[in-house]
């Protein structure tokens, strides 16, 4: 439960313990807070930090941050949310976290609003169903936004449509997907080419280009062009092993087997053996 989490947070600080997440509130005087002696509590207002300190690098570690300027240190704010985060935004709940820390009174807790964000995995997140991934996007967006207002949403409109295509068609825009990765890893660091491997292999398919009738769907108002996608009905990886099959039949039965009778055993179809005839012998 996510009053347990912070309960636990806040013991762990006052029994000078660290603590995996880092902690974030929207409160210009943080450093006023009495921490109770032994206690391992390191408060950051951002206010007092430099540009020197936007480092890919560094990492905050069981510290207190402020949000009021963190929009200055995106390199920093994002390596730092990678293993989680817990964000108090309510005025309210962050005097109660105040005062749980300076009185040591943690059953207060209970009546602290509080968001607490974990990366969850992607295989588990594409598998949702329309309404709840909307709803899981929104929600963490919203979080991000109220942190830092420099964070990009998924633009409304385009997300209708990766959606739309997506439930529909089974195909998922690269565009889509690559950013719900990072949404749904916290990781906003990784370079685009890198997700890329990587989806490839959580999905089975890799990226290519597909034109507006493979896409299959239409919304008004948006331009139709070709597109990077990810195309589910299809599972790259068994193709790739069925094509090597095919191709090895060919070379070694020597013609005992014609382009029929390997495309049943493979099931590929008639065109794509062919072709992969002419590749080997009509070079």
């Amino acid at each position: 439960m996510q009053d347990n989490k912070l309960k636990i947070w806040i013991e762990n600080g006052l029994n000078n313990k660290a603590n995996v997440e880092v902690l974030f509130i929207k409160y210009d005087g943080i450093l006023n807070i009495k921490k109770p002696i032994n206690s391992k509590f390191d408060c950051i207002d951002t206010n007092m930090m430099n540009n020197d300190d936007d480092d890919d690098d560094s990492k905050f570690r069981n510290y207190i941050i402020t949000t009021n300027q963190i929009y200055n240190f995106e390199k920093l704010f994002y390596n730092s949310i990678k293993d989680g985060f817990i964000f108090i935004e309510d005025k309210e709940s962050i005097k109660k976290f105040i005062y749980a820390i300076e009185t040591k009174d943690i059953s207060i807790c209970n009546e602290i609003k509080f968001s607490l964000v974990k990366p969850v995995s992607l295989r588990i997140i594409h598998k949702y169903s329309r309404e709840d991934i909307e709803i899981f996007i929104k929600n963490r967006e919203s979080i991000l936004k109220a942190m830092n207002y420099k964070y990009v949403k998924f633009d409304e409109e385009d997300l209708e449509y990766f959606l739309e295509v997506y439930y529909k068609r089974n195909i998922l825009i690269a565009a889509f997907i690559q950013k719900l990765y990072r949404l749904v890893n916290l990781d906003f660091i990784k370079r685009k080419k890198n997700i890329g491997s990587l989806l490839s292999e959580i999905l089975s398919t890799s990226s290519k280009t597909h034109t507006p009738k493979q896409i299959g769907v239409v919304f008004i108002g948006k331009k139709p062009t070709n597109i990077k996608a990810y195309n589910l009905n299809i599972n790259q990886v068994e193709l790739n092993i069925k094509n090597k099959i095919a191709t090895n039949l060919f070379k070694f039965t020597f013609n005992e087997l014609d382009i029929a009778t390997i495309a049943k055993i493979t099931e590929l179809s008639i065109k794509r053996v062919e072709n992969i005839y002419k590749k080997i012998f009509l070079k």
